[in-house]
């Protein structure tokens, strides 16, 4: 436990909550209230913090810290130590000494945006609880800069404020609300300095609401904070076996524009992303019978492609759709196929076969920009600049991890989903077509087996840059070795399984290169560059943990002691949960001892691919068949 730690709430429309167990806000993204103007994208800061001191006998003791600009200290002292607990649809800090015993609760309920903060217990008799509010409303992304500030208005019980299109309500209950408009200046954040970017911030303040207590010192104050904000039904929270439910729901997120559910990839600061929805459909959704809600999902993100490409994002403040992904469309295939088996419905008709059929001819015509299926059959991708697959962090115009050519998890997955769609349709001769177009695949994939190591090579580099193969050892081999129509044989995939194992597992993933490679970073940190420069080429991805147990366990055939192995692969993650960010799995890890979270505290694939890897332990090679689902079914 660190007082760095950081909890999370979200509303299932974009917005949330977030900070840490000591109180201190320490990122951007540390705010009691932020909302989704558009949801799931266009979030605002609403309100950065609520910064409360009893005032007794003209003394004020603060029950709050801040760092503060040049030095970064925290201030002002700390005179009564606090408590913080994190649960499911809330937050409660305590504070204790011998004048004061104060409970803060910090409510957000899904489906409805905004907060409820409480400040109840006991002070001296007849003190003043005061309760400093800063609303920036600005840009999640960025700071207040003091610059303008918010219109605020009175009304009988609280305030309004706007700042230009931003509007929201200040409700008050059991205490009064004192206007004096001003600015909290330098207020640090030490993430953000650590991190390389802008960290000083001139909050806005409208003034502070007073809770006088009774004789008996007895106080009672709520504040319902009341954005203005379109709403939508919102995916629940699942009744589930398997574990991380709770942090599963934060994920989950009701779109408005193209309208349907969505995932947020991380939080706090990643919007709605394709390959990452689509990677985490399985554990986030098929695990838990959510079939309906799955299909709802890869309609909307259907409804989004383009010349055979899934958007690698929408973008934010109505600037459209990022179409910078080559494996996104492939994840589609991939996941439609892993849906049409756990429905046991054929591949035939209906919006997303037709997705599904557009990406095909997209990918065979050489639609698609920068990806195409080559003569050998085997996918080609190649962008000038660009990164297109998940390893995808570009420094100055040059992917960091390159890339270009026939990455080794392309054709595997083109290969499968093909299979998988075959053996699905309904229409023989269109069955037979897409087996035919897979065999071509499976009959050159034998150009990335790797005699050297065992496994297989990363990738074959391009024309442009000569040719020949990238034997550098990362784990997208074990993509390929994971999955059921894959063009390897059971051999193939336990020597990729044993060499993952020996080279790239750690207790929180799969390093994205072995140590013994001269380009390999073992430590994710600095300015963002730096962390660019090691993002893939060393760091510790938890997601990948699905994939190394789903070849473990389908080269082992499921039996007793390979899933007695992969459940040691799982609990240190799961152990996580009481770190970093509280009841959530984080983005990334240090390749190097002693392995630090970092990244997003709180990553959907993640979270995904654990809770669809300890399902595979648990259930078997129908994973997606949850009690109910067998209930319903005997």
């Amino acid at each position: 436990m660190q007082p760095q730690d950081e909890w999370l709430l979200t509303d299932g429309l974009g917005g949330f909550a977030m900070g840490t167990r000591d109180g201190v806000p320490r990122r951007r993204y540390h705010g009691l209230c932020i909302a989704s103007m558009a949801p799931p994208l266009r979030r605002r800061t609403i309100l950065r913090a609520a910064m409360a001191e009893v005032v007794a006998s003209g003394e004020s003791t603060p029950l709050w810290q801040a760092a503060f600009a040049p030095h970064g200290v925290l201030a002002p002292p700390m005179h009564v130590p606090n408590h913080t607990t994190h649960e499911p649809n809330g937050v409660r800090t305590e504070w204790t000494s011998n004048a004061v015993e104060l409970v803060r609760t910090l409510i957000m309920k899904r489906g409805v945006p905004g907060v409820v903060l409480r400040w109840r217990g006991f002070v001296p008799p007849h003190a003043t609880l005061r309760v400093h509010l800063l609303t920036p409303l600005v840009d999640f992304h960025a700071f207040d800069r003091g610059q303008e500030s918010p219109q605020c208005e009175l009304i009988t019980n609280g305030f309004l404020l706007q700042r230009g299109e931003v509007q929201a309500r200040f409700e008050i209950n059991g205490g009064s609300f004192v206007a004096s408009p001003d600015h909290w200046h330098g207020l640090r954040f030490a993430e953000e300095h650590t991190r390389g970017y802008d960290a000083e911030e001139n909050c806005f303040t409208p003034g502070h609401v007073d809770a006088i207590a009774d004789d008996q010192g007895r106080v009672d104050v709520t504040i319902h904070v009341l954005p203005q904000v379109p709403q939508w039904p919102v995916p629940p929270v699942a009744d589930s076996d398997i574990p991380l439910a709770q942090a599963a729901s934060d994920f989950l997120v009701a779109r408005g524009h193209p309208q349907g559910p969505s995932v947020i990839a991380g939080w706090p600061w990643f919007a709605d992303w394709g390959r990452d929805t689509l990677l985490s459909i399985p554990g986030l959704l098929l695990v838990d019978g959510r079939m309906d809600e799955a299909e709802a999902m890869l309609e909307t993100w259907g409804a989004a492609v383009s010349d055979g490409r899934i958007p690698n994002r929408f973008l934010d403040e109505d600037e459209g759709r990022d179409l910078g992904s080559a494996d996104a469309a492939l994840w589609y295939l991939h996941v439609v196929g892993l849906w049409l088996e756990a429905t046991n419905q054929p591949f035939a008709h209906g919006p997303i076969a037709t997705v599904c059929r557009s990406i095909v001819e997209a990918w065979l015509d050489g639609a698609s920009p920068g990806t195409q299926i080559d003569r050998d059959g085997l996918v080609l991708a190649e962008e000038p600049g660009r990164a297109l697959t998940w390893m995808d962090a570009v420094v100055d115009g040059t992917p960091i991890t390159p890339r270009m050519g026939k990455p080794v998890e392309l054709s595997a997955l083109w290969c499968h989903s093909l299979r998988v769609l075959a053996e699905r349709a309904a229409d023989d001769a269109e069955g037979g077509r897409l087996r035919r177009i897979a065999e071509r695949t499976a009959g050159s994939f034998g150009a990335f087996y790797c005699d050297q190591t065992g496994g297989l090579v990363d990738r074959l580099r391009s024309a442009r840059e000569g040719g020949g193969v990238d034997r550098a050892i990362r784990p997208n081999m074990v993509i390929a070795a994971a999955l059921r129509a894959a063009p390897l044989d059971r051999a193939r995939r336990q020597r990729v399984v044993d060499l993952c194992r020996t080279h790239l597992l750690t207790p929180y993933g799969l390093r994205t290169l072995a140590p013994s490679d001269p380009d390999y970073q073992g430590r994710y940190e600095g300015t963002m560059p730096q962390r660019d420069r090691a993002y893939h080429q060393g760091t510790v991805w938890p997601w990948l943990l699905g994939f190394l147990v789903e070849a473990h366990l389908r080269s082992s055939e499921h039996d007793p002691a390979s899933r007695t192995t992969a459940r040691t692969w799982l609990q240190p993650l799961a152990a996580e949960l009481n770190s970093a960010g509280l009841g959530q799995l984080s983005e990334v890890y240090d390749g190097d001892l002693p392995h630090r979270p970092n990244g997003c505290p709180a990553q959907a694939w993640s979270v995904s691919e654990w809770r669809r890897a300890a399902a595979m332990v648990e259930r078997g090679p129908k994973w997606w068949m949850s009690p109910q689902a067998a209930a319903t079914l005997s």
